[in-house]
């Protein structure tokens, strides 16, 4: 078993022992969303989703490809 903040941490060290930024940061300063949820984008992007269900982002919002959809509006 492995907490998440150890998981954190070594994904943290990892990238700056690497000399790799975060895209989720980099998508969470320029869309003005937060870490968490440019993790939940960058994830999806990633996959090669088209379509993101998530009720805390603006529905009708892109990232790129990605369309956000509000399931509940």
């Amino acid at each position: 078993m492995v907490s998440v903040q150890v998981l954190n941490e070594f994904a943290a060290v990892s990238a700056r022992k690497l000399g790799r930024g975060w895209a989720a940061r980099s998508l969470a300063a320029e869309h003005r969303v937060s870490f968490y949820d440019a993790l939940i984008v960058c994830a999806a992007r990633d996959a090669g989703c088209e379509r993101l269900y998530n009720e805390d982002l603006q529905t009708g919002r892109r990232f790129g490809p990605l369309a956000i959809i509000n399931p509940f509006a």
